[in-house]
């Protein structure tokens, strides 16, 4: 039972550092090495995938899913992308690399059982919490430079990754308060801890998308995901010492960080901080409810102007991979690509290959979510992955590419684990002591 245990945590640890490891490695990066290799970032997710990986193929190892369904993504869309990425090494390397890896990890997901990966909750608010917590020691620890608005690490200039790791490890540590099979008073300050952590992330990084996705994922994780989970009883006293630990831990992040905001950052910077947030979340909203007439930020008018670009260059057969990127490199603005992956692949494959896009990328996913959910109670590890999808999918419609590496791999990672046979979670309760 012990090996079985230490297997489920090192699996899903592995697991975790591809999702939520690399912002450590940058930290490392930024911090011990003056280099920009991406020997670090690389790294991480190997080690991640050796952990998840081990010796499970050479082990008589099966797939855990319809074969049909891995080779629908990762045939269907991963190696296509790939190889086609190939074309051009330097351009669309990234690409490739991106692709192929998701695919890899698709393979080894798949051939990993269910129950070997049930603390993977646990072990992304870890890895989570640590990835969100060390930007905030190097930003206490660090130069502060005058025109700092966004929070980002010195070895990545990326507040996005920041905040979606940050926004994934508040969903996480909600998942893991609820359904830890052991009740105390230490699991909910730790989740606490990083659920705090993941809101500082979000909130310096200034990433509104995410904003947006927790605003909608989650009050579906508890109006319907978590009703449908099978929990373990578990003591009463230790479930209300548990939630308590949590919601102080909040609490106490909540008052004390306006106060470290003040003393870190300094009232100017923390006022154009907040100044720039509202700008860009006001614009957001204008743009939605006034279009054509509302005052928008920099970022949204700049995303407004490449949409109507891409738009106005949209073609039955499209153009080819990447090709909305490199037929708008002259744009200026906060980026090249139009933020919307569906419109995006209608640029570059034309009109058949978004219909295929959005058939493996929301179709099929919703279906077999949709399949799986009503099938029987969900175990922590489907309902987190169901919750990641429905999360990071925000990002389809604000920022992603179609060979986002943030954007791919939850939905490679639902055709993985999503459509297997549920497990016998036993919901029996425990001795309190």
């Amino acid at each position: 039972m012990q090996s079985k245990s230490f297997d489920s945590i090192l699996t899903s640890l592995g697991l975790a550092l591809i999702l939520a490891g690399q912002p450590i490695a940058w930290w490392a990066r930024g911090t011990f090495f003056d280099s920009e290799s991406a020997i670090f970032p690389a790294a991480a997710v190997l080690i991640g995938f050796g952990f998840l990986v081990r010796l499970r193929p050479f082990a008589g190892a099966q797939l855990q899913v319809p074969p049909w369904l891995i080779g629908v993504y990762a045939l269907g869309y991963l190696v296509p992308i790939g190889l086609l990425s190939l074309v051009d090494p330097v351009e669309l390397g990234d690409d490739a690399a991106y692709a192929f890896f998701t695919a890899l990890v698709v393979f080894a997901v798949a051939i990993t059982p269910l129950r070997a990966l049930q603390q993977l909750a646990p072990a992304l608010t870890l890895v989570g919490g640590i990835s969100s917590t060390l930007p905030l020691v190097e930003l206490a620890t660090g130069d502060l430079v005058e025109t700092f608005t966004r929070f980002a690490l010195k070895g990545n200039n990326n507040p996005l990754v920041l905040g979606m790791v940050g926004g994934a490890t508040v969903i996480a540590a909600l998942l893991t308060l609820h359904t830890s099979r052991r009740r105390s008073a230490l699991i909910g300050l730790g989740c606490g801890a990083a659920t705090a952590a993941g809101a500082a992330a979000i909130v310096l990084s200034n990433t509104r998308s995410v904003v947006l996705s927790l605003i909608i994922t989650i009050p579906v994780f508890y109006a319907l995901i978590l009703p449908r989970i099978a929990r373990p009883s578990g003591s009463l006293d230790g479930r209300k010492r548990q939630l308590f630990a949590f919601l102080a831990s909040l609490a106490v992040s909540a008052v004390a960080a306006p106060s470290a905001a003040v003393v870190l950052l300094g009232p100017e910077l923390l006022t154009d901080m907040s100044t720039a947030a509202v700008e860009r979340a006001t614009g957001a909203v204008a743009a939605v409810t006034e279009p054509g007439g509302g005052q928008v930020d920099r970022s949204t008018q700049g995303r407004i102007d490449i949409f109507e670009r891409s738009l106005a260059g949209l073609t039955a057969t499209g153009h080819g991979i990447n090709a909305q990127i490199r037929a708008q490199g002259d744009v200026v603005g906060e980026g090249i690509y139009p933020h919307f992956t569906y419109l995006q692949a209608f640029y570059d494959f034309g009109i058949a290959g978004a219909i295929w896009f959005a058939l493996l990328h929301l179709v099929l996913p919703l279906l077999l979510i949709a399949r799986r959910y009503f099938a029987a109670p969900l175990d922590p590890a489907t309902a987190f992955i169901i919750l990641y999808y429905l999360y990071s999918h925000i990002d389809h419609l604000t920022h992603a590419t179609p060979y986002s590496w943030l954007a791919l791999m939850p939905v490679a990672l639902v055709y993985a684990l999503v459509p297997r046979a549920p497990l016998n979670v036993t919901t029996a309760k425990r001795d309190p002591s």
